[in-house]
């Protein structure tokens, strides 16, 4: 069985996404998926269910995947004993910078609902950043030979020579970035609020429907066709963070910078101090897509009914896009709403 021998662990927002689409096509990657989540949340899955992920991989090339496992203590140990030979890829971003990214990223699902000021000490953002903590937890399990830090820094100024670090790491042949279509200067920062926080907790708990299901062709066409953002972006940008908090914040980051620089021997002077924070992020240039088939427009309008109602027809499969007609029209029909235009389409679709 095809299991990984490098995994990028995160944090959040410090560039998984890049390194993600940099590797398709070159490393083992899951199928249809970026993050697996199995490690943390599905880890009651079992093993085969992981490696089911990578079944497709070619095991003569590096398998692994990219999700921010950095902050999860549980996530390291089972990975240490499953896998003790891992890779472990570590990225790590300005702290006040990293935190601002993450809070947009909490409202944008409706997991936070303050301003930044209020919203710092959320347990997600408190936890992920204590950088020194959990990088003495990796080096301890894994070793120094076996654990890579980088810095998000160069990621964004030297995106080349960022890639052929994590390609000599995990003994992958260097990947030219100019055959890519991805560059780090594309921006994908969650810059506008969301649209309200009651849809932004749905269409989550939708996302994670989908995902514990491995509905994956879907959530990716949902993506792809800009359905996500639609529903989750609104028209009000984010305010940037105010002089005085960045200038708090860098003051209380800095025995956590000064530990850090201590595990690793990097000079994070330009994290110390105010310098203005620079809302872009390194993330792959949008793909252009075939145009759906009329089974996926019948999925994908499913897909929405869910979101609209609260719950799933009987008788669909996101994951294989795949449903029975009948089974899904009674369900509707049975329902308080009235979808009697929605259930004839899904029967002359099918």
């Amino acid at each position: 069985m095809n299991l990984p021998s490098f995994i990028c662990v995160g944090p959040a927002r410090t560039g998984t996404t890049w390194l993600h689409a940099a590797l398709t096509g070159h490393a083992g990657l899951p199928h249809r998926v970026k993050e697996t989540r199995f490690w943390g949340q599905y880890y009651h899955q079992g093993i085969e269910w992981y490696a089911d992920h990578f079944r497709h991989c070619d095991p003569a090339r590096p398998i692994g995947e990219a999700c921010p496992y950095f902050h999860v203590e549980d996530a390291r140990d089972r990975i240490a004993r499953h896998l003790p030979d891992c890779k472990i890829l570590i990225t790590l971003r300005d702290p006040v910078e990293r935190s601002h990214s993450q809070y947009r990223m909490l409202r944008r699902m409706g997991l936070a609902r303050g301003n930044f000021e209020r919203e710092i000490h959320h347990p997600r953002i408190v936890e992920t950043n204590r950088y020194a903590h959990h990088l003495e937890g990796w080096f301890d399990l894994f070793g120094g030979d076996n654990v890579q830090v980088l810095l998000f820094d160069e990621l964004r100024n030297a995106p080349q020579r960022f890639l052929d670090q994590v390609c000599d790491f995990i003994n992958l042949p260097r990947i030219a970035l100019e055959t890519l279509a991805i560059r780090a200067s594309d921006i994908n920062a969650h810059k506008m609020k969301p649209r309200s926080r009651r849809l932004s907790r749905r269409v989550g708990k939708l996302l994670q429907w989908m995902h514990g299901r491995r509905a994956y062709r879907t959530m990716d066409l949902l993506e792809r066709w800009g359905l996500v953002n639609f529903l989750l972006e609104g028209r009000r940008p984010f305010p940037p963070i105010s002089p005085l908090t960045e200038a708090r914040l860098r003051q209380q980051f800095l025995p956590e910078l000064e530990a850090v620089e201590q595990l690793t021997g990097f000079n994070l002077d330009a994290w110390k101090k105010p310098s203005g924070i620079e809302e872009r992020e390194a993330v792959p240039r949008r793909q252009s897509s075939a145009l759906p088939g009329r089974r996926e427009l019948a999925a994908l309008l499913l897909a929405l009914i869910a979101l609209a109602t609260g719950a799933v027809p009987d008788g669909l499969d996101l994951g294989t896009m795949r449903f029975n007609p009948a089974q899904v029209v009674a369900a509707l029909e049975d329902g308080s709403d009235d979808h009697s235009a929605e259930a004839g389409l899904l029967a002359a679709l099918a």
